[in-house]
């Protein structure tokens, strides 16, 4: 995945990841602090989430990003996290 070493964040625009400084990478995103930086506040996380949330639908609107692909560019990392696996990482992150 690209990486701004100056500004220490995900290029993108509207949370979708480029390359080159301009190429969109299909189907590959980013939200939270790896979009902005380490700054902000929840409110702003949370904004910058629903940004992100819009491109993705956006681009299942468009025909770009099929719904499908979505659960294949879910995986970590080589197995869908399923909900019952996010609960074992919450259980013991919050540990």
């Amino acid at each position: 995945m690209p990486f701004d070493d100056k500004r220490k964040v995900v290029p993108h625009v509207k949370g979708k990841v480029i390359e080159n400084g301009a190429t969109p990478i299909i189907g590959l995103y980013v939200a939270g602090w790896a979009k902005r930086g380490p700054v902000g506040i929840i409110d702003a996380t949370l904004r910058d989430a629903r940004e992100t949330f819009a491109t993705i639908k956006a681009d299942i609107e468009a025909g770009l990003l099929l719904p499908k692909s979505i659960e294949t560019s879910c995986k970590f990392p080589n197995d869908l996290v399923t909900f019952k696996a996010w609960e074992k990482i919450d259980e013991y992150e919050l540990s």
